[in-house]
């Protein structure tokens, strides 16, 4: 583009008879392998929530709480609600005992063996 210069760059632009076509990308290549390693990422990250989780209560003489926010409601007949958990950062299905939940509520949910 007529609108970089030199300066922008730090280095000479190239000449318009100069650049030769553009190699193309192929952004499939590679997709196998990305797809086989989200179950191996999330089961990981799973696992190093929960271990953070474990060591936190094995540290703890008190009984260790989370404060979380309620996003939106999943099933209104169940009492399930999506709420997000601060000092997690994780997005998780709750079951309400005390029934119905307002959006934006802010919940403290304790952690139970």
């Amino acid at each position: 583009p007529s609108s970089i210069t030199k300066m922008d760059l730090g280095c000479e632009l190239p000449k318009e008879e100069d650049c030769e076509e553009i190699d193309s990308i192929n952004y499939k290549s590679g997709l196998g392998m990305i797809f086989a390693a989200r179950p191996i990422q999330s089961s990981s990250s799973n696992y190093w929530m929960f271990e953070y989780i474990r060591r936190l209560v094995g540290s703890s003489d008190e009984e260790v709480m989370f404060e979380s926010v309620v996003l939106g409601c999943i099933n209104k007949d169940r009492f399930q609600y999506a709420v997000y958990i601060y000092e997690l950062g994780l997005e998780h299905r709750y079951l309400s005992e005390a029934g119905e939940l307002d959006v934006g509520k802010k919940l403290w949910l304790k952690v139970t063996s």
